[in-house]
């Protein structure tokens, strides 16, 4: 199932420019593939590095943080009964594990990010694992944890 920019913005708060995320190309319970489009006059790339830019590392961990936490709120988000957008949520990047970087990701670029999210034994806390390609070239790969919580006051 595809989801666009528009049901994205309705879970996730980030805005432009840091977000991370044009679409959903696939979703399941616990799996989910997005992709994102870089083109080499992208603000971040401004500065790293002039003349020849570099899409930075720490990006990608973020692009796979918000399609994890993306899941995340999705998936309460249909165990609440409620359609897109209509629960809110505390949203953190809590712990990067094991990140390892593949290769250099040069601009324009489509990112194909892919994480596979689990619970983890603390309660609000999610576990998830994955990669960021280029094409079907491997750009980075790590794990990550995050904090996820509805929110008390739902939006009616």
């Amino acid at each position: 199932m595809k989801i666009g920019l528009g049901a994205i913005k309705l879970i996730l708060k980030h805005r432009e420019p840091f977000l991370f995320i044009d679409s959903i190309e696939d979703i399941s319970d616990n799996t989910i593939e997005a992709s994102l489009r870089v083109l080499e006059d992208d603000v971040f790339l401004k500065g790293h590095f002039p003349g020849d830019p570099v899409i930075p590392g720490v990006l990608l961990i973020e692009a796979m943080a918000q399609t994890a936490g993306f899941l995340i709120a999705y998936n309460l988000t249909k165990e609440k009964g409620g359609e897109s957008g209509s629960v809110e949520f505390d949203f953190l990047l809590s712990k990067v594990n094991s990140v390892k970087f593949k290769a250099k990701t040069i601009p324009p670029a489509i990112l194909r990010i892919k994480a596979k999210v689990s619970p983890s034994l603390v309660e609000n806390f999610y576990e998830a694992n994955g990669q960021v390609y280029v094409g079907d070239e491997p750009k980075m790969m790590g794990n990550l944890l995050l904090y996820i919580k509805t929110k008390d006051n739902e939006k009616s």
